[in-house]
């Protein structure tokens, strides 16, 4: 088995591209910290595209594989 990823739940070459502005998106980013600072509530905030919709789930090879046919009909 290979390293773990970050793998994207949406497409960044795709999706992700087309609604960024200046490589970021607005995302709800889910930490202990953030819910401290905001008094339990999320609130988006500007994030890389390469960090926006990933999760760690697959490695490289499993990832690959598996996303590959979705993102090379774009």
């Amino acid at each position: 088995m290979g390293k773990i990823v970050r793998a994207h739940s949406i497409p960044k070459a795709g999706s992700l591209a087309r609604i960024a502005e200046k490589g970021h998106v607005l995302a709800y980013v889910t930490s202990l910290e953030n819910l401290r600072r905001n008094d339990g509530r999320l609130w988006p905030e500007l994030v890389g595209v390469n960090r926006a919709t990933t999760f760690t789930g697959f490695c490289a090879s499993h990832d690959n594989k598996l996303f590959e046919p979705v993102e090379s009909n774009r």
